[in-house]
């Protein structure tokens, strides 16, 4: 008799222990300042990243984060960052994410060390963000949206990209290229983007490989060469496009 209620004692005990503790933490995640320290942590370390970023206003929860009107190298806007999470997968650094802005709308997943997301990326932002200088004062522009599947490794910086798109129209010093379709895959390792294949379809046919050198701190001074072979109206011959961004050469060969 006295076992039995030592025992339902003890399990109203420990059931009470448990309550209180399981209570006291959904408490705390409900409660912790998560933007206050979110925002202590980034402000004390944004100035070790490799790139000038800037933000306007952060606000964290227990199941997500949104980051508004981010500014990257005075070059690249962002409208908004936004993050979905729970405390559990947040532990395990899973998260999923969306954005947003002029030049590219993005969404993927965070796995650990591991990021993989599909963007779409606007042709005619990408092109205003050419300074003039780079062509010469000579039109360029383009029609069209490229879509990217990309998976990298951020420890690292390594990982692959495979690009398709169709219908671009793309106006530059050198030519005009109507393409019916687009396709290449290329290879991240640290600071080289390697282009192991690019190849066009239509009445403008073009192919090619080459390695692109970024520059983390000025993407305009990441420096170029690729090479292949380009097809126009019937009239085919070799190409060469080297030098940084901001001032690039083209060579017909």
């Amino acid at each position: 008799m006295k076992d039995n209620l030592l025992r339902g004692n003890l399990k109203k005990i420990l059931l009470s222990i448990l309550t209180f503790v399981v209570s006291s933490v959904i408490v705390i995640i409900i409660l912790f300042p998560y933007t206050e320290a979110a925002t202590k942590y980034i402000n004390d370390n944004i100035d070790k990243l490799p790139v000038k970023i800037a933000y306007g206003t952060l606000n964290i929860s227990p199941l997500g984060a949104e980051i508004e009107n981010i500014s990257i190298d005075n070059q690249l806007n962002i409208d908004i960052v936004e993050l979905s999470y729970n405390p559990i997968t947040a532990i395990f650094r899973r998260a999923g994410f969306d954005i947003i802005s002029d030049l590219f709308i993005a969404n993927g997943k965070l796995r650990g060390s591991t990021v993989e997301t599909d963007i779409r990326l606007s042709l005619d932002s990408l092109t205003k963000l050419i300074p003039a200088k780079a062509t010469g004062g000579a039109e360029f522009n383009a029609k069209g949206t490229l879509n990217l599947g990309v998976e990298l490794l951020i420890d690292n910086m390594s990982g692959n990209i495979n690009i398709d798109s169709s219908a671009l129209t793309v106006v530059t010093p050198f030519m005009t290229l109507d393409i019916d379709s687009l396709t290449a895959t290329a290879s991240l390792e640290s600071n080289t983007l390697k282009i192991d294949s690019i190849k066009a379809t239509g009445k403008s046919q073009l192919e090619g490989s080459g390695v692109i050198n970024l520059n983390m701190k000025s993407l305009i001074d990441s420096s170029m060469d690729i090479k292949g072979t380009v097809n126009l109206s019937g009239l085919k011959s070799g190409f060469r496009l080297t030098g940084r961004f901001r001032n690039p050469s083209f060579k017909l060969q």
